[in-house]
């Protein structure tokens, strides 16, 4: 155990990133009844966009309903060029009015990413505002398409009203604070839906991964997208949600609502 937590020390060092910056387990950092319990769960979709298709987005807002899961959805504001409309961002409104609305990239490429400090900032704040105008509300999370890094994307994202990132950092499981930015790790670089697994395995390794999430009163970050939407998958997550909620994980906090509770708490 010693060796593991001075080779977790050594990495943060290399990373610039200092011990107080970690956050502790949310059950030992915020006293309060709501996060009493071990672990919390979250889940979030990606790929949110002017082609969407509402009815499956329907199917997934009724599952997340009947096992009172509130969900954040990273969507792309100008995806491949196609400007989510007025009437898209309405329809997605009207359907997830007790989720979360994040942003996921600019335009699902790498540009952004690639770009140097000026540019990018110019194109968080253009996607931002857009979403922002189209559902009247701030946008407060980003994830990277691709879980695409830049070592400034931290520091930006804060400088455009940001207070979130919740892209993927294999080493760094837990929640901390880098350049006044809450980061809430997300565990999976692929979904589960997207592997080549069979029924059983998924539930097999997702339950796994719950096991381990609860017992270290981590939270759980789930990730999926549209696409995988179809009758064999809501089924798989239909079983995925009765274990989190019988491993007594919270399931009414978005990523956003999280992170404020850490800023209060930090």
């Amino acid at each position: 155990m010693r060796t593991a937590i001075k080779t977790a020390i050594k990495f943060l060092n290399e990373q610039r990133i200092h011990s107080s910056n970690i956050i502790p387990p949310p059950r030992t950092l915020i006293k309060n009844k709501e996060f009493s319990h071990k672990g919390i769960f979250f889940f979030t979709m990606d790929d949110i966009w002017e082609k969407t298709n509402i009815y499956n987005l329907k199917k997934i807002k009724n599952l997340l309903d009947k096992y009172q899961i509130k969900g954040t959805f990273f969507i792309t504001p100008y995806y491949d060029y196609h400007e989510l409309s007025k009437k898209k961002a309405g329809e997605i409104e009207n359907l997830l009015k007790t989720q979360e609305i994040a942003m996921h990239g600019i335009r699902h490429k790498r540009d952004l990413i690639e770009s140097n400090t000026k540019e990018r900032i110019y194109e968080l704040k253009h996607g931002k505002k857009l979403l922002e105008k189209r559902f009247n509300k701030k946008i407060q999370g980003y994830r990277s398409p691709n879980f695409l890094r830049n070592r400034n994307l931290l520091k930006d994202l804060a400088s455009t009203g940001f207070t979130y990132n919740s892209d993927q950092f294999l080493l760094r499981p837990y929640p901390f604070i880098k350049n006044k930015l809450v980061v809430i790790p997300c565990h999976d670089k692929c979904d589960p839906f997207s592997m080549n697994l069979n029924k059983k395995e998924i539930i097999k390794m997702i339950n796994r991964k719950l096991n381990y999430y609860a017992s270290n009163d981590k939270p759980y970050v789930f990730l999926m997208h549209p696409e995988d939407i179809n009758k064999k998958n809501l089924s798989v997550l239909s079983k995925i949600f009765q274990k989190v909620k019988s491993k007594g994980f919270v399931t009414n906090s978005s990523l956003s609502d999280f992170s404020k509770k850490l800023w209060r708490k930090h």
